[in-house]
């Protein structure tokens, strides 16, 4: 720690939010702190606050708490007993704040305790003391499911593999009992007008914290019960000005604009599909979605109605010239314009690919799964387990595995990527190939051919006791079956 007249340095502080230390310094009318690794600033103006706090957290080190004119509470960690006396001395001179001290920590080993909003935080007291204290925005989603309520928090995009960070916190509101009407009288009233108390508790956060109104007043557009691939099941999607949401019947998922990477609408025999990667992957327990896939029918009509200002609507004419407030449309042809005017996202997905049947796609299997294959304008995309996006310009080639014999009905091929990486596809109908190996050439992409003689051919050089392929054999039945590879580029 360096003192000078005009201001105090302290290494070795971690940041609001983030396992990393860095340089904490104050000034007369600054506070900031530079992160040592990415070289991130924070700086923020001494006239907003409002109080500051220090608080220990362990046996060695403090927090040093900022709350803010406007109610956010920015925090400081990793500070040392000795630090206390400087920054109290400093405070009380140059910005004529005292610094309130000894804030007492629930530590007991109880995992019950009062939920409230405070200053902007999302507060949890355990016997009276304060135990968990989480900034409302530094929540990236709220998620219930009936008593229990799921709170799940930003993470970095990039993160070392051995570093341990929070990612959710859940929580169960059980009703309350009879005999807590006398106790908390209004707050039992609130329970009955929200209907359970979990319910309230969900809203209460998910209001305050930003995410989005869980009430239908700042509901854009909904369309219901859409078949999602992922999260697998059934949901009404709720467009919202700032997020999307999937309400089921078991469970609510939140997708905030600015977690959405890219949307493409997509294009099969089955359905179209909006796909939308996401920088944080929607969660439930262990299992990660790190993408939303919505179907929609292609073929009837919806009468929908749009919940929107005369601005917003305007916007949504900017991609949909004859929207309404309320309309009679396709619900494929309204998703992309929405997606463009509420997140501001372009929609991906045009294609000058047309296959066998005039589809800009055709079926084929990844490992296990069987999918749909999507060659765009300047990427690959493969549907849906697991999604797979490949950028043109990460490609270093694509690999045919045709086989030599004229009576095999499938091929596969596959995408090596630059980094070393290689995707393989298979179970492809052979009436694809010729307008595939066409689009790659097309795009400029480098072509190569691994040719393998076919089992048709086996059978006729004396090899009849085989099956066709066609009948799905086992990779263990033909364990005794050797080609010879030979690679070509074209």
């Amino acid at each position: 720690m360096s003192v000078k007249t005009e201001q105090v340095n302290i290494k070795n502080v971690r940041g609001p939010g983030t396992p990393d230390t860095g340089a904490f310094r104050i000034t007369k009318s600054l506070y900031g702190w530079k992160n040592s690794n990415t070289g991130q600033i924070i700086q923020e103006d001494a006239k907003a606050v409002r109080q500051i706090e220090w608080s220990r957290i362990n046996a060695r080190e403090f927090t040093l708490s900022f709350v803010t004119q406007s109610g956010t509470r920015i925090d400081f960690s990793g500070f040392r007993e000795h630090d206390f006396e400087t920054l109290q001395s400093y405070f009380k001179r140059h910005w004529q704040i005292p610094m309130l001290a000894d804030i007492k920590l629930g530590c007991k080993g109880w995992h019950w305790g009062e939920w409230s909003i405070k200053d902007k935080s999302f507060c949890f007291e355990v016997d009276g003391k304060r135990s968990i204290d989480i900034p409302l925005d530094r929540l990236s989603n709220v998620m219930s499911n009936k008593s229990d309520i799921t709170l799940e928090l930003k993470t970095k995009e990039k993160q070392s593999v051995m570093e341990d960070v929070v990612s959710e916190i859940r929580f169960c509101v059980p009703p309350p009992k009879e005999g807590d009407a006398a106790d908390n009288a209004e707050y039992v009233k609130a329970v009955r007008l929200s209907n359970t108390s979990a319910l309230l508790f969900f809203q209460s956060i998910l209001d305050a914290s930003g995410l989005g109104s869980s009430d239908n007043t700042s509901l854009v557009c909904r369309f219901l019960y859409k078949n999602c691939l992922l999260p697998p099941g059934r949901f009404d999607v709720q467009f919202y000005a700032n997020s999307i949401r999937l309400h089921g019947k078991s469970f609510d998922y939140r997708v905030q604009f600015d977690n959405i990477i890219d949307a493409y609408f997509l294009v099969d025999e089955q359905s179209s599909k909006l796909l939308l990667t996401l920088v944080n992957p929607l969660k439930k327990g262990a299992t990660k979605y790190p993408a939303v896939i919505i179907c929609f029918d292609d073929k009837q009509e919806q009468v929908i109605s749009i919940n929107a200002s005369a601005e917003m609507l305007e916007e949504i004419r900017k991609f949909m010239p004859s929207a309404q407030s309320e309309m009679s449309v396709m619900e494929n042809i309204l998703a992309g314009p929405l997606i463009q005017a509420l997140a501001k996202k372009q929609i991906l997905g045009e294609t000058p690919f047309k296959g066998s049947s005039n589809w800009p796609s055709f079926s084929c299997s990844h490992k296990v799964e069987t999918g749909w294959f999507y060659p765009l304008q300047h990427e690959f995309v493969y549907l849906h387990k697991p999604v797979i996006t490949v950028k043109f310009s990460e490609v270093a080639s694509v690999n045919l595995g045709r086989t030599q014999g004229q009576q095999t009905r499938l091929f596969e091929f596959s995408i090596t990527l630059k980094s070393g990486i290689e995707y393989e596809f298979n179970q492809v109908d052979r009436a694809e190939l010729q307008p595939f190996v066409d689009f790659v050439k097309s795009q400029g992409l480098k072509l190569r051919e691994m040719v393998t003689e076919s089992r048709e051919d086996h059978m006729e050089h004396g090899n009849g006791g085989r099956e066709d392929e066609s009948d799905n054999d086992d990779e263990e039945d033909d364990e005794d079956f050797e080609v010879e590879d030979e690679e070509e580029d074209f």
